[in-house]
């Protein structure tokens, strides 16, 4: 298979449900690919968790990662609240909110805001 950025592809995930795409990055690991899909957060983990039974590993509980006010601000953001909006809901300011989505990127390894709300949304939170 010759796959590379920019490609058109169907991408089947753990649960059988499929979407189509275009690859943003293909990494070749021997026989296999990892695709890397800009904003399938709920694609991501149900991904992490079937390569974790498959290599023989205990699933990444990304939730154990954050704070409790990184998880409060992650459910806001699953369920479409804006900055402001988060701000408000949580009595802080929106530059502290700002602090905690940029935190929480950087814990997730997530490139934007919309790679962050596609993943939060795919949390159990």
């Amino acid at each position: 298979m010759n796959l590379k950025r920019d490609d058109y592809v169907k991408v089947m995930g753990a649960n059988g449900n499929y979407r189509y795409g275009y690859i943003e990055k293909v990494l070749s690991r021997g026989d296999a690919f990892i695709i890397n899909l800009t904003e399938e957060g709920i694609c991501k983990i149900e991904f992490d968790a079937e390569m974790a039974k498959l290599l023989g590993y205990l699933p990444e509980d990304y939730t154990s990662l954050l704070s409790d006010i990184e998880r409060q601000v992650a459910s806001l953001l699953a369920i479409g609240q804006n900055t402001n909006e988060i701000a408000k809901e949580m009595s802080i300011s929106p530059t502290t909110v700002r602090a905690h989505l940029r935190n929480l990127r950087i814990k997730l390894h997530l490139d934007n805001k919309t790679q962050l709300i596609a993943f939060c949304q795919g949390l159990k939170l």
